[in-house]
């Protein structure tokens, strides 16, 4: 007999009750999508359709320019414009325009296809990694199909659902007791972080559970993937490596930098300082981030403080709190809570963090509904993956018909992902310490009466 879980049950029932609510509210009034997605109504799956479009040939380039996606995303996407029809997309896009392949069979049913598969790997993968009656497992993976960041992922058109996918293979083959099968998991996770680099943090799980030679081996498929890429893909080979990282680096400046020329060419002398400041706020503020900076401008600015001391401080701030809640990670006496950390990191740490990379906020969620007997403190826990997973009925009408609104300011929706992942960030490790702490005063006085 299964025994239910009540964590579980309240999970499913909350999320269920918050995605009936908002999608009662698109039937009604379907511009409330925008307080949810993409601040740009026409900008959907672009992020797809931008790449299938830039990577016109196998060999990519960075030392001009700003690109920032690792070589395996633009042989991914090189795979995806043959599909699409290479020379189609080039007639597409010089007689329509890039936003014209959406209109077109074989670009468009390249990236439906995709979805699809995505879609149903990552259903299956939830399945099983989570424990529970049947119904249950199945209900919960629909819940995480139709969350908010979710669906903002598959609006974006963004390829970080192959990595988040090779992340949830990771964390479904790691325990096996199949040396091989284990070795699948660590190269679906060294895939996953060639893709977007930030998976990797997940690596620093198999030190926690001080299994060094298969981190080791983690870490030298890690390497092999992203050398053999720059090879491959790139136009100068491994010398294309320094300037990749510079590129990442670099990006919030160039994106500065090129708004401010732009400002330069189009605006008078008198118009220029104002353009450059308006440029100068909307990558500050910049409406989609949900990082730990992002979260804490807005409180600061609350607070009083300007925008420029509140984006500085907020800057500092997060980068201390990232390396501290990465290194309390390792004190954690359960495995979901040393997950939740470094998912936590892996969100909050990124200066240009967005709504789709609260996705991997489902694995630590999961392994929490598995793992965790039911007890007082864990309605916080499951109030906060709730509130980063699901919407709140807030903020709908506000600014709802204001094209771009909230690409230049952060929307309720938005400020709730953020609040709650740096208050998971902040609950936990505060938890983490005080567990770790009781348990040494545990240990003492048994080793005293022992004595």
């Amino acid at each position: 007999m299964e025994i239910k879980n009540k964590n579980l049950s309240f999970f499913l029932m909350g999320g269920t009750v918050l995605l009936a609510i908002m999608f009662l509210g698109i039937l009604f009034e379907p511009d409330i999508m925008n307080a949810y997605f993409f601040a740009d109504r026409d900008d959907t799956f672009m992020d797809y359709y931008n790449c299938i479009v830039e990577v016109s040939s196998l060999k990519v380039a960075y030392r001009e320019g700003y690109n920032i996606y690792p070589p395996f995303c633009w042989a991914l996407f090189y795979i995806f414009r043959l599909f699409s029809g290479d020379g189609e997309v080039e007639r597409i896009v010089e007689m329509e325009g890039r936003y014209g392949l959406r209109g077109h069979q074989a670009p468009l049913m390249s990236y439906m296809l995709l979805s699809i598969v995505m879609i149903l790997l990552l259903f299956s993968l939830f399945l099983r990694i989570c424990r529970g009656r049947q119904f249950e497992k199945k209900w919960l993976g629909f819940l995480f199909i139709f969350s908010i960041p979710f669906l903002f992922l598959i609006e974006r058109g963004n390829i970080l659902i192959l990595s988040f996918a090779g992340t949830l293979i990771f964390f479904a083959l790691k325990d096996s007791e199949r040396w091989w099968v284990r070795d699948i998991g660590y190269l679906c996770l060294a895939i996953a972080a060639a893709i977007k680099i930030y998976p990797a943090i997940f690596g620093f799980l198999l030190l926690a559970e001080r299994k060094y030679k298969e981190a080791a081996r983690l870490a030298v498929y890690g390497i092999m993937i992203f050398v053999i890429s720059f090879l491959v893909v790139g136009k100068e080979g491994l010398l294309d490596i320094p300037f990749f990282f510079q590129n990442i680096l670099g990006f919030n400046f160039g994106f500065r930098d090129m708004v401010a020329n732009h400002a330069v060419e189009e605006s008078s002398a008198a118009e220029l300082i104002e353009e450059v400041v308006e440029a100068a706020e909307a990558v500050a503020i910049d409406g989609g981030r949900i990082g730990f900076a992002a979260f804490m401008e807005y409180l600061f600015m609350w607070f009083g403080l300007s925008l420029g001391h509140a984006v500085d401080w907020a800057s500092k701030l997060g980068t201390v709190m990232s390396v501290l809640v990465f290194g309390i990670s390792f004190f954690a006496g359960k495995k979901w809570q040393t997950i939740l950390l470094l998912s936590c990191v892996l969100v909050g740490a990124q200066g240009r963090s967005y709504v789709y990379t609260a996705v991997f906020m489902i694995i630590p969620c999961l392994f929490f509904l598995n793992e965790e007997k039911e007890s007082r403190l864990n309605y916080i826990y499951l109030l906060l993956f709730g509130l980063v997973l699901f919407p709140l009925p807030l903020g709908w009408t506000e600014h709802l018909h204001e094209e771009l609104y909230y690409y230049y300011h952060r929307s309720f929706n938005d400020l709730q992902i953020g609040g709650a992942i740096w208050l998971l960030a902040i609950f936990g490790s505060v938890d983490i310490i005080i567990q770790y702490i009781q348990k040494k005063r545990r240990d003492r006085n048994e080793l005293c009466l022992n004595r």
